[in-house]
């Protein structure tokens, strides 16, 4: 390059002195150098801010010399035990929002630094605190920067979450999710989210509001070996984070009364003291509690070899005693659809066992817990929180479609004022279609008998 400006010297000789000076600029400044002038950054204050930014302007680095950059701020913050922590993460944040740095460049550092953890662990006792440290921070900072957008009380959920997501800010919870889902790098994750904790001066319904915009569901953030609910909740209790997952401890008492042969009057007095410390009325409360009733009737069938009558019957039994439970807490057709959803999970977590969705929406319908409506929503309905719901459909969706007819007859029936009592044949029907292959007839025979 600088032959060839000599060659051009006389055709452009303003433009290529202008050149010359900044290819030594960048070309001749070596890796120490640059290093020695970042550390002169951080004696700076927060004023200077600007001044860096000309500065490393000035440098024309590369994208890789930026990673290096970035990593060098992580590196010497762990080093000094976070004691300019403040300084480098709003530093980093205001080269984020002049665009000097990418959010791409900040997960980049982050994956190299989780790449080499066991060699920072020999160096630094407390690596994965002081790691979780700085991370928090950047978070924190990123989200007051951002506060107007982000608790702006008129701000429609959808863009909450553009708001939060990986493109918008310097570095996300989500994205921090991203890089330590399925317990890696444990208990980096739970460090983190207690830093976030204190930042935000231990306000756990902020804290609550995070998680759920980021749609963070915490088992999926431990290792396998810890998921289980009774061990989970003794894990985030230890660490001052069971509000995280409010309904944890609620989903583990019903369980374990549900499994000790509780009477069901007993049950309903006990759901019904458990209404002074959870709503009653929330999402939460209600798939809570219809999980526990309905994983508590088919764990039978599930750990049993084979399936007979003898053992499905015992499923609609069970669900028959708590029936009034079921009806006393979920009464509107939202709270059905909840209810739907709840089943709908069990199914999924269960890998959808043949018929098992299907059945427990029969019980449901036959035992007067969820009417025609809520299912009608609920296919409709499109939900990305609750996964699952194409198998589901898959599984219901001939018994939706006699439903659907059936719903159509008894409107018929109505108008002609001959009604005659629908719901016993909507119940011959619902056996007819369960026991579809034991008596050895298709959907086509189904429907030929229900016409006749």
């Amino acid at each position: 390059l600088i032959n060839k400006s000599k060659d051009s010297h006389h055709h452009h000789h303003h433009h290529t002195s202008i050149n010359k000076t900044s290819i030594q600029t960048t070309s001749t400044i070596t890796r120490d150098e640059l290093f020695l002038k970042y550390n002169s950054f951080l004696q700076m204050s927060f004023n200077d801010f600007e001044y860096i930014l000309n500065e490393l302007r000035l440098l024309k680095l590369s994208k890789n010399q930026i990673i290096e950059f970035i990593q060098y701020l992580f590196d010497q913050s762990l080093h000094e035990h976070n004691k300019n922590i403040l300084f480098i993460s709003r530093l980093l944040i205001y080269l984020y929002k002049n665009t000097f740095i990418t959010n791409n460049q900040c997960i980049n550092v982050l994956t190299n630094i989780l790449s080499k953890i066991h060699d920072y662990e020999k160096e630094l006792s407390l690596f994965k605190s002081e790691l979780s440290t700085i991370i928090a921070n950047i978070i924190w900072a990123s989200l007051i920067n951002d506060q107007d957008d982000l608790l702006c009380k008129n701000i429609g959920n959808n863009t909450l979450k553009k708001n939060i997501s990986s493109s918008s800010v310097l570095l996300s919870l989500n994205d921090i999710c991203d890089l330590l889902k399925d317990g890696q790098h444990h208990p980096l994750f739970l460090l983190l989210l207690q830093q976030l904790q204190q930042l935000f001066n231990n306000d756990e319904n902020y804290m609550c509001n995070l998680l759920e915009r980021c749609r963070i569901n915490m088992r999926d953030m431990l290792p396998e070996s810890e998921r289980q609910d009774t061990l989970l909740l003794q894990v985030l209790e230890d660490r001052g984070l069971a509000y995280l997952c409010s309904h944890l401890k609620l989903r583990v008492e019903l369980l374990n009364k549900l499994s000790s042969s509780i009477d069901s009057n007993e049950f309903l007095l006990f759901v019904d003291n458990q209404t002074k410390i959870y709503d009653k009325n929330t999402q939460s409360f209600i798939q809570t509690l219809v999980s526990c009733i309905y994983e508590t009737a088919i764990f039978s069938t599930l750990t049993s070899s084979k399936t007979d009558k003898t053992i499905l019957n015992q499923e609609k039994i069970f669900i028959e005693n708590h029936r009034q439970c079921l009806q006393t807490y979920i009464k509107t057709i939202e709270q059905q659809v909840w209810a739907l959803y709840a089943l709908q999970l069990i199914g999924y977590k269960n890998n959808f066992p043949k018929e098992l969705l299907l059945r427990l929406f029969v019980y449901s319908y036959d035992l007067d817990i969820i009417e025609e409506d809520a299912y009608f929503k609920w296919k409709e309905d499109i939900n990305d929180d609750i996964p699952g719901k194409g198998k589901a459909l898959f599984q219901v969706s001939k018994w939706l479609q006699w439903l659907e007819h059936a719903s159509e007859e008894s409107d018929d029936d109505d108008n002609n004022n001959n009604n005659n009592n629908n719901n016993d044949n909507h119940r011959k029907s619902q056996e007819i279609i369960l026991n579809d292959k034991e008596n050895g007839h298709d959907q086509k025979n189904i429907e030929q008998e229900q016409n006749a």
